[in-house]
């Protein structure tokens, strides 16, 4: 070995470019910053915007659902919410 060798261990197969330098106490140091620091992730609440209603569709207006359990069913638009959702009614045998 060369002069100084005691200062170097080499780990798994490596030449001197991943040969890492010995502790000269030998104790591990008691403090390893966290590199797994968990972060809040961004919320997407706020990033939804509503979805913008028809104008042809005003209360008052005929309409046809086009899915779920009342598909093919005619109903009539009351008023459309602030979160883009429309309020509707139908026949008494839906709503009843």
């Amino acid at each position: 070995m060369t002069a100084g060798a005691e200062n170097w261990r080499v780990y798994g197969i490596a030449g001197p470019k991943k040969a890492l330098p010995v502790d000269k106490s030998g104790k591990s140091p008691k403090y390893y910053p966290a590199d797994d620091i968990k972060r809040p992730k961004p919320s997407r609440k706020n990033v939804h915007k509503p979805a913008r209603v028809r104008q042809s569709i005003t209360p008052g207006t005929i309409l046809i659902l086009l899915a779920g359990r009342f598909r093919g069913k005619r109903v009539v638009c009351l008023k459309s919410l602030p979160s883009g959702l429309l309020l509707i009614t139908g026949p008494y045998t839906l709503n009843g």
